[in-house]
């Protein structure tokens, strides 16, 4: 049962848990139409930050008669600022003077026109700034929606002021983990597992940002075992020191491990994961992976307190 239904819709409505949307449908046809939207306006939204390398943390849709509202929160990885530096180095341009403008790196004469042009219109390129982020996406969501509701988008951002809401108590705690993992600094991936455990074990609704992270760390590395050893050890300790707010973690991740030829199952559980328990406050998600050795499945349960 635990690994058959889903965690968190076979507890809505128990435990004062919320819906990721809210609508009001007069008849069975407006409710389907409602559910469609939501799918689609989550892959939309899902789809674009992941162009830009951010992790979508959650996205709640309200409707009202003539209003959306969209509140979406996401994660900054390391991978998004690599593709903002790029896109700022390969578009940016020096001014000299008032008229003259003069190119980092040597074009054709059509790329700076269309990059003069395209400066004219969006000036504000050279950055990466949400203002034209929300304009691309409410463009899209417009034609989808065919422009039938005033949409507002708000966004939240994880990395921004974490550490100003952790206590005295939890800051001690991080830093201890730091100096008992500090041989695993020489693995790219150990700062960005440290964050995104941090986020999942403080922040409620975590565990799609911690599948769809360990989605796309399989699929970067050959070598999983070195991964998938650390990530135990680092949720064993938040999980059994006082600075996570959850009681237990329980992965499961089928697939190739290491190119092997055959695929099989790996099992990560910490702590306690009562799946049977529907008053339990349980969160689930699942993700794939797609790598050259094939598919990867991710499933997730987080038990919140």
């Amino acid at each position: 049962m635990g690994q058959k239904t889903n965690g968190t819709i076979i507890r809505l409505n128990i435990n004062d848990s919320k819906w990721q949307s809210k609508y009001v449908a007069k008849n069975s046809e407006e409710t389907s139409l409602y559910v469609y939207q939501n799918v689609k306006i989550k892959e939309y939204i899902e789809r674009m930050l992941n162009l830009y390398g951010l992790q979508l943390h959650n996205c709640q849709l309200y409707y009202s008669n003539e209003k959306l509202d969209i509140i979406i929160s996401y994660y900054t990885s390391t991978k998004s600022l690599l593709l903002i530096q790029k896109i700022n180095k390969s578009q940016k341009l020096i001014f000299v003077g008032n008229d003259k403008l003069k190119l980092l790196k040597r074009r054709k004469i059509i790329k700076l026109i269309k990059t003069v042009l395209y400066k004219k219109k969006y000036p504000s390129y050279n950055s990466f700034k949400m203002n034209n982020f929300t304009e691309i996406i409410l463009e899209g969501l417009n034609r989808f929606t065919r422009k039938k509701y005033n949409i507002f988008i708000s966004f939240q951002t994880l990395n921004k002021s974490l550490s100003l809401r952790l206590k005295n108590s939890q800051i001690q705690l991080l830093r201890k983990l730091t100096l008992n993992f500090r041989r695993y600094n020489k693995f790219p991936f150990f700062k960005e597992m440290i964050n995104i455990l941090m986020i999942a074990a403080l922040k409620k609704n975590s565990s799609k940002i911690l599948s769809d992270y360990i989605a796309l760390s399989l699929n970067k590395m050959k070598k999983h075992n070195n991964f998938l050893r650390i990530l135990k050890q680092v949720v064993s300790f938040l999980i059994n020191s006082k600075l996570a707010s959850i009681k237990g973690v329980k992965l499961i991740i089928g697939g190739r491990f290491n190119g092997a030829p055959r695929s099989r199952h790996r099992i990560i559980q910490v702590g306690k994961i009562p799946l049977q328990t529907l008053k339990a406050n349980i969160n689930h998600s699942k993700s794939i992976s797609f790598t050259p050795n094939g598919t990867f499945g991710i499933k997730t349960w987080i038990y919140e307190n």
